[in-house]
């Protein structure tokens, strides 16, 4: 006979361990297929994504010529793969605009019309709705009986998979056909620096910015969404797959889950964080550093110094010549800075704002107040025109933000009730 060291509270204590079952998983995609795909049952679904969602398992797929990632999980739930939609960058989210050309997903059938009942399945190639309108979006959403949206997020509103969502939601309200919409929520990387920016206005509405919020909401996609319905009285069915263990305050760096690129200009998070500086430069002629090995990190122009600059909204310019490799000055060795803060230090609004009034006053040439003075892309970038307005007019950063401290406590003050973490 076998005895149980620990005699029978440790023998116990073993068999409830043993029993115990294992923790949910905190993966948004493992919460889809195990619990969400239930809500689908049925139903013909399109779906909205790229790779860092659940397009990656369609690119699983088409890796392995196989259907068990997605359409035999979805099959248990007699979801049928209706449409497979892409934002801008593609499925593999490594291309440009309105590429899909590595993101073909091979599949034995040819059009969802020829699959036999029952049968998931998916077009051949994914379509993009890049720049689509509203109206556009209708027709192709038509014959979507749920739209499955799960998109990554950069943390700033001039991203556009914001917009693609937005049309989306009124595209199913204009439709009238009760679709639902499954919307997946995922992190804002910037969460933590809170609510900051220009606040969009809708005189200077684009596709980088369709709803009056901070250029840097601060809040994740899902919220916004609800406060959009709520705005815009929209009539639609939605379903908000949240985030476990989602912490707004704390830092993307620190939190228990893979930084996805949204892009592939945003291969790292070093890269998406300098973003939340370097986007306000992208409709300008400051190069970016886009296919550098540090892009958005090391920006540059014809008519930059070699000089050192003053530390700007927690962020430090070291001066950093380099060859633009495309964009304006390609060819070019131009001069450059590279950009160093710490992620939880940084005021990205302050910063840019403070680089560009540097360059009013002491640019070379009088460039910056010159390009400045002509109406341009900033306006769009920045959903304002008092932005630019206040950078011609010489206006500190204090000066300028006062103006806005009242819109961004308003717009902070009215998402508390669409808040879905704390």
């Amino acid at each position: 006979m076998l005895a149980f060291a620990g005699g029978p509270t440790a023998l116990a204590a073993a068999k409830q361990k043993k029993t115990k079952s294992a923790p949910k998983s905190t993966s948004p995609a493992e919460i889809f297929f195990t619990e969400g795909a239930k809500r689908l049952k049925g139903l013909d679904t399109c779906f909205v994504t790229n790779a860092s969602g659940l397009g990656r398992f369609f690119l699983y797929e088409a890796m392995e010529d196989t259907d068990k990632h997605v359409r035999a999980r979805l099959a248990k739930h007699e979801i049928k793969i209706a449409h497979l939609f892409t934002p801008e960058h593609g499925l593999t989210a490594q291309e440009e605009d309105h590429g899909n050309t590595k993101g073909r997903v091979p599949t034995k059938m040819t059009s969802c019309q020829s699959a036999p009942a029952g049968t998931s399945c998916a077009p051949t190639s994914p379509e993009t709705i890049y720049l689509t309108t509203v109206e556009k979006l209708q027709d192709k959403l038509k014959n979507c009986e749920a739209i499955v949206f799960d998109l990554p997020d950069s943390g700033v509103r001039p991203y556009t998979y914001r917009t693609v969502l937005n049309r989306i939601m009124r595209a199913i309200h204009q439709a009238e056909k009760g679709q639902l919409l499954y919307l997946i929520d995922v992190p804002n990387p910037a969460s933590h620096l809170g609510p900051q920016g220009p606040v969009a206005q809708k005189s200077d509405f684009s596709y980088v910015g369709e709803e009056e919020i901070p250029f840097m909401p601060g809040f994740t996609h899902a919220e916004l969404a609800r406060k959009y319905i709520a705005d815009r009285k929209l009539k639609i069915k939605v379903h908000i797959q949240k985030m476990a263990k989602y912490n707004p305050k704390e830092p993307h760096s620190k939190r228990a889950s893979a930084f996805y690129p949204p892009s592939p200009n945003l291969p790292t998070l070093r890269a998406n964080q300098c973003y939340w500086v370097s986007v306000y430069f992208e409709a300008t002629s400051i190069e970016e550093g886009r296919i550098t090995k540090d892009p958005f990190c090391q920006i540059g122009h014809a008519e930059f110094e070699n000089r050192t600059l003053p530390k700007m909204g927690g962020v430090k310019f070291y001066p950093y010549p380099f060859y633009a490799a495309s964009g304006k000055h390609k060819g070019k060795l131009i001069a450059g800075y590279k950009l160093e803060f710490g992620e939880t230090t940084v005021n990205p609004t302050r910063a840019a704002y403070e680089f560009f009034l540097w360059h009013v006053k002491n640019g070379k040439n009088g460039f910056m107040k010159k390009w400045l003075a002509e109406k341009q892309g900033l306006d769009a970038q920045t959903g304002t025109t008092s932005y630019r307005a206040a950078l011609v007019a010489g206006k500190s950063y204090e000066d300028w933000q006062a103006q806005e401290k009242t819109r961004i406590a308003d717009f902070t003050k009215a998402m508390q009730k669409y808040r879905l973490y704390k």
